[in-house]
């Protein structure tokens, strides 16, 4: 167990190649601690968790497990890896296919994966994201969010700002989003629950496309899917005062179904 004492919010950057990572930011934190241990009784992992560098410089906390050497190595390691660091701490984690869990808030987090999966719960500011094959869960992110999946699903429950998803196969869901958003996919649906305001393009090839939107603001629709059926639940209304829509829609799929309604 590494122990290092602390007065406030850290840079934490993570790099674990195969195992799993556990994060917990907790408010009032004044020792940040770093567990590294083996995940099975192989040479190799105890290896690794022997070799693997913890350091702390200022505020700056780097955690970096070996990486791999070679194909011709029969076992990767296998680590747990468990970081206990203050809230609002920012968090550079980068993977290759130990999954992750990250509880409590951060003020901005960046992932890059190639295959794990990865779970946040609270970031007030960015929420960046890079995975290949890995599915990405989070439950809040206060500012923008940009997230780039080759396969994996990507669910958000909430955005408060804008939002930016970019998938080649997996599903969308996302729950609340408060400002501009742009998704594309080639064959996942996309669901969002509900859109606050702002500008959404959704395109999915082969997907279905569900977007809510909240009571009570004006929209602007442009539907377009060349065999699926597209349909909207809104009612007709009048200009807005404004003269601007809050909302304008521009969904479109080539062969997946369309439907807008008013969220619950």
């Amino acid at each position: 167990m590494h122990e290092f004492p602390v007065t406030g919010p850290l840079s934490a950057d993570i790099r674990v190649s195969s195992g799993r990572v556990d994060v917990t930011a907790q408010p009032g934190l004044t020792t940040a601690t770093v567990s590294v241990e083996p995940l099975d009784g192989s040479d190799a992992s105890k290896e690794a968790a022997e070799q693997t560098v913890v350091e702390l410089h200022g505020t700056n906390l780097l955690v970096k497990t070996p990486e791999h050497k070679g194909w011709l190595r029969m076992r990767h390691p296998r680590l747990a890896v468990t970081v206990r660091i203050p809230a609002d701490s920012a968090l550079d984690l980068r993977t290759a296919s130990a999954d992750a869990t990250c509880a409590g808030a951060y003020r901005q987090v960046q992932v890059d994966s190639a295959s794990a999966d990865v779970f946040v719960e609270n970031v007030t500011g960015v929420f960046g994201v890079k995975t290949a094959s890995g599915d990405i869960k989070a439950t809040y992110v206060g500012g923008d969010a940009k997230i780039t999946s080759a396969s994996g699903d990507v669910t958000v429950a909430t955005i408060d700002g804008s939002g930016a998803v970019h998938t080649a196969s997996g599903d969308v869901e996302l729950g609340t989003v408060g400002g501009d958003l742009g998704v594309s996919t080639a064959s996942g649906d996309v669901n969002v629950r509900t859109l606050r305001n702002g500008t959404a393009k959704v395109n999915s090839a082969s997907g279905d496309i569900a977007v809510g939107v909240i009571p009570g603001v004006g929209v602007w629709m442009e539907l377009s899917s060349m065999s699926g059926r597209a349909r909207s639940d809104l009612q007709p209304s009048g200009a807005p005062a404004n003269g601007q829509p809050d909302v304008a829609l521009h969904l479109r799929s080539m062969s997946g179904d369309i439907v807008v309604a008013r969220a619950a």
